[in-house]
Protein backbone atom coordinates (compact mmCIF):
# COMPACT_ATOMS: atom_id res chain seq x y z
CA UNK A 1 0.00 0.00 0.00
CA UNK A 2 3.04 2.33 0.12
CA UNK A 3 6.36 2.36 -1.97
CA UNK A 4 8.68 4.51 -2.20
CA UNK A 5 11.63 5.67 -4.60
CA UNK A 6 14.93 7.95 -4.02
CA UNK A 7 15.51 8.74 -7.39
CA UNK A 8 13.67 10.68 -9.58
CA UNK A 9 14.44 13.37 -12.22
CA UNK A 10 12.84 16.11 -14.77
CA UNK A 11 15.65 18.44 -15.53
CA UNK A 12 15.91 19.02 -18.98
CA UNK A 13 17.37 15.63 -21.14
CA UNK A 14 15.58 13.19 -18.26
CA UNK A 15 12.08 11.87 -18.33
CA UNK A 16 10.66 10.02 -15.03
CA UNK A 17 7.81 7.96 -15.39
CA UNK A 18 5.67 6.24 -12.44
CA UNK A 19 4.00 3.39 -13.56
CA UNK A 20 1.26 1.62 -11.29
CA UNK A 21 -0.02 -1.68 -11.44
CA UNK A 22 -3.81 -2.44 -9.70
CA UNK A 23 -3.97 -6.23 -9.74
CA UNK A 24 -6.76 -6.13 -7.91
CA UNK A 25 -10.94 -6.50 -8.55
CA UNK A 26 -11.87 -3.10 -7.44
CA UNK A 27 -10.66 0.66 -8.43
CA UNK A 28 -7.70 1.65 -6.00
CA UNK A 29 -7.32 4.96 -5.03
CA UNK A 30 -3.46 6.42 -4.55
CA UNK A 31 -2.13 9.44 -3.44
CA UNK A 32 1.85 10.77 -4.31
CA UNK A 33 4.03 12.53 -2.77
CA UNK A 34 6.83 14.10 -4.31
CA UNK A 35 10.21 15.34 -2.06
CA UNK A 36 12.23 17.40 -4.46
CA UNK A 37 15.74 18.76 -4.10
CA UNK A 38 15.18 21.88 -3.06
CA UNK A 39 13.29 20.86 0.26
CA UNK A 40 9.79 21.74 -1.47
CA UNK A 41 6.42 18.87 -1.14
CA UNK A 42 4.24 18.27 -3.98
CA UNK A 43 1.53 16.28 -3.71
CA UNK A 44 -1.04 14.63 -5.95
CA UNK A 45 -4.16 13.14 -4.19
CA UNK A 46 -7.04 10.67 -5.23
CA UNK A 47 -5.59 9.40 -8.41
CA UNK A 48 -8.20 6.50 -9.55
CA UNK A 49 -6.47 3.15 -10.62
CA UNK A 50 -8.91 1.40 -12.48
CA UNK A 51 -9.31 -2.26 -11.54
CA UNK A 52 -7.27 -4.99 -13.14
CA UNK A 53 -5.67 -2.26 -14.94
CA UNK A 54 -1.91 -0.30 -15.42
CA UNK A 55 -1.51 3.77 -14.82
CA UNK A 56 1.04 5.84 -16.06
CA UNK A 57 2.14 9.33 -14.36
CA UNK A 58 4.47 11.25 -16.53
CA UNK A 59 6.64 12.99 -13.64
CA UNK A 60 7.62 15.21 -16.11
CA UNK A 61 4.55 16.58 -16.34
CA UNK A 62 2.70 19.39 -14.60
CA UNK A 63 -0.98 18.05 -14.00
CA UNK A 64 -0.12 14.50 -12.09
CA UNK A 65 3.32 15.28 -11.76
CA UNK A 66 6.21 18.12 -10.83
CA UNK A 67 6.48 19.40 -14.46
CA UNK A 68 9.94 20.55 -16.31
CA UNK A 69 12.70 22.21 -13.86
CA UNK A 70 16.25 22.90 -14.92
CA UNK A 71 17.27 23.24 -10.42
CA UNK A 72 17.30 21.01 -7.61
CA UNK A 73 13.39 21.39 -7.45
CA UNK A 74 13.60 18.73 -11.02
CA UNK A 75 15.36 16.12 -8.07
CA UNK A 76 12.76 14.37 -7.02
CA UNK A 77 12.27 11.16 -4.67
CA UNK A 78 8.29 9.63 -4.45
CA UNK A 79 6.31 8.10 -2.01
CA UNK A 80 3.34 6.15 -3.71
CA UNK A 81 0.39 5.58 -1.14
CA UNK A 82 -2.44 3.46 -1.88
CA UNK A 83 -5.90 2.16 -0.20
CA UNK A 84 -5.40 -1.41 -2.12
CA UNK A 85 -2.33 -3.09 -2.82
CA UNK A 86 -0.49 -2.34 -6.05
CA UNK A 87 2.80 -2.53 -7.56
CA UNK A 88 5.01 0.45 -9.19
CA UNK A 89 8.26 0.80 -10.85
CA UNK A 90 9.98 4.39 -12.15
CA UNK A 91 11.55 4.05 -15.43
CA UNK A 92 13.92 6.93 -16.31
CA UNK A 93 14.90 7.88 -19.89
CA UNK A 94 17.74 10.40 -20.46
CA UNK A 95 20.44 12.21 -22.29
CA UNK A 96 22.86 13.05 -19.50
CA UNK A 97 24.94 15.96 -20.24
CA UNK A 98 24.27 15.94 -23.97
CA UNK A 99 26.20 12.65 -24.36
CA UNK A 100 25.14 9.46 -23.18
CA UNK A 101 21.62 8.40 -23.94
CA UNK A 102 19.73 5.57 -22.19
CA UNK A 103 17.13 4.03 -19.67
CA UNK A 104 16.77 2.41 -16.11
CA UNK A 105 13.58 1.34 -14.14
CA UNK A 106 13.38 0.20 -10.37
CA UNK A 107 10.69 -0.95 -8.24
CA UNK A 108 9.75 0.98 -5.52
CA UNK A 109 10.71 0.05 -2.25
CA UNK A 110 7.85 -1.55 0.05
CA UNK A 111 9.38 0.34 3.31
CA UNK A 112 12.28 2.42 4.43
CA UNK A 113 15.22 1.32 6.69
CA UNK A 114 18.14 2.71 8.52
CA UNK A 115 21.16 0.34 6.40
CA UNK A 116 21.43 0.40 2.63
CA UNK A 117 24.36 -1.62 0.91
CA UNK A 118 25.56 -1.68 -2.46
CA UNK A 119 28.11 -3.45 -3.90
CA UNK A 120 28.86 -2.12 -6.98
CA UNK A 121 30.66 1.76 -7.41
CA UNK A 122 33.35 3.02 -9.16
CA UNK A 123 34.68 6.60 -9.88
CA UNK A 124 36.82 5.55 -12.79
CA UNK A 125 37.03 8.14 -16.00
CA UNK A 126 34.13 7.60 -17.95
CA UNK A 127 31.39 6.69 -14.92
CA UNK A 128 29.99 8.87 -13.12
CA UNK A 129 27.86 7.71 -10.36
CA UNK A 130 25.52 9.08 -7.56
CA UNK A 131 24.00 8.44 -4.57
CA UNK A 132 20.14 9.78 -3.73
CA UNK A 133 18.59 9.12 -0.46
CA UNK A 134 14.84 9.77 0.56
CA UNK A 135 14.07 10.99 3.93
CA UNK A 136 10.39 10.56 4.00
CA UNK A 137 10.35 10.87 7.88
CA UNK A 138 9.32 14.10 10.07
CA UNK A 139 12.50 14.67 11.76
CA UNK A 140 16.66 15.34 10.26
CA UNK A 141 18.01 12.57 9.07
CA UNK A 142 21.51 12.02 10.51
CA UNK A 143 23.27 9.68 7.50
CA UNK A 144 27.15 8.18 7.18
CA UNK A 145 27.78 7.08 3.78
CA UNK A 146 31.04 4.60 4.04
CA UNK A 147 32.72 3.68 1.18
CA UNK A 148 34.59 0.48 1.37
CA UNK A 149 37.92 0.29 -1.26
CA UNK A 150 39.51 -2.81 -3.37
CA UNK A 151 42.07 -4.52 -0.64
CA UNK A 152 40.62 -2.86 2.05
CA UNK A 153 39.95 0.15 3.79
CA UNK A 154 36.47 2.81 4.52
CA UNK A 155 36.42 6.03 4.04
CA UNK A 156 33.61 7.82 6.16
CA UNK A 157 31.33 10.19 5.03
CA UNK A 158 28.54 12.54 6.81
CA UNK A 159 25.48 13.89 5.63
CA UNK A 160 21.94 15.41 6.49
CA UNK A 161 18.92 15.04 4.82
CA UNK A 162 15.82 17.24 6.11
CA UNK A 163 12.83 16.03 7.04
CA UNK A 164 10.25 14.95 3.54
CA UNK A 165 13.55 16.13 1.29
CA UNK A 166 15.78 14.32 -0.94
CA UNK A 167 19.66 14.57 -1.06
CA UNK A 168 22.00 14.00 -4.18
CA UNK A 169 25.72 12.99 -3.35
CA UNK A 170 28.22 13.30 -6.37
CA UNK A 171 30.63 10.40 -5.45
CA UNK A 172 32.79 11.79 -7.73
CA UNK A 173 32.73 15.45 -7.27
CA UNK A 174 32.00 15.06 -3.54
CA UNK A 175 33.16 11.91 -2.01
CA UNK A 176 35.93 10.36 -4.03
CA UNK A 177 36.85 11.93 -6.27
CA UNK A 178 38.03 10.49 -9.96
CA UNK A 179 40.16 7.57 -10.51
CA UNK A 180 42.06 6.72 -13.35
CA UNK A 181 41.27 3.69 -15.75
CA UNK A 182 44.16 1.99 -14.83
CA UNK A 183 43.59 2.85 -10.65
CA UNK A 184 39.84 3.83 -10.74
CA UNK A 185 38.54 4.05 -7.18
CA UNK A 186 36.12 0.89 -7.10
CA UNK A 187 34.33 0.55 -4.01
CA UNK A 188 31.27 -1.14 -2.53
CA UNK A 189 28.70 1.52 -0.01
CA UNK A 190 27.16 1.71 3.20
CA UNK A 191 24.70 4.04 4.07
CA UNK A 192 23.52 4.35 7.92
CA UNK A 193 21.08 6.49 9.06
CA UNK A 194 19.46 7.41 12.95
CA UNK A 195 15.74 7.40 11.10
CA UNK A 196 14.64 4.98 8.41
CA UNK A 197 15.28 6.03 4.78
CA UNK A 198 15.14 5.29 1.61
CA UNK A 199 18.49 5.12 -0.74
CA UNK A 200 19.40 4.48 -4.49
CA UNK A 201 22.68 4.65 -6.86
CA UNK A 202 22.07 6.12 -10.64
CA UNK A 203 25.04 5.83 -12.42
CA UNK A 204 25.64 6.91 -16.02
CA UNK A 205 28.84 5.78 -17.90
CA UNK A 206 31.02 5.64 -21.35
CA UNK A 207 32.02 2.13 -20.77
CA UNK A 208 35.41 1.06 -22.66
CA UNK A 209 34.65 4.53 -24.35
CA UNK A 210 32.72 2.26 -26.72
CA UNK A 211 29.06 1.69 -24.86
CA UNK A 212 27.09 4.09 -23.42
CA UNK A 213 24.16 5.03 -20.92
CA UNK A 214 23.56 4.43 -17.63
CA UNK A 215 21.15 2.59 -14.84
CA UNK A 216 20.19 2.83 -11.29
CA UNK A 217 19.21 0.30 -8.61
CA UNK A 218 17.37 0.34 -4.90
CA UNK A 219 19.71 -0.14 -2.62
CA UNK A 220 19.77 -3.81 -0.40
CA UNK A 221 17.71 -2.63 2.99
CA UNK A 222 17.60 -3.31 6.38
Amino acid sequence: RTLYFAEGCTRPGFDTWLCIQNPNATQATVDVSYYCGDGETIEKQDIPIAANSRFTIPVHDDALGIGRHASAHGDVSIKLSSDLPVVAERPCYFNYAGMWKGGSAVMGASAPATSFYFAEGTTRVGFDEYLTIQNPGAAPAHVTITYYLVGGGAIPKTLEVPPRSRATVNVVTEHLGRGTQNQGIDHSTHIQSDIPIICERPMYFAYGGVWDGGHCVMGKGR
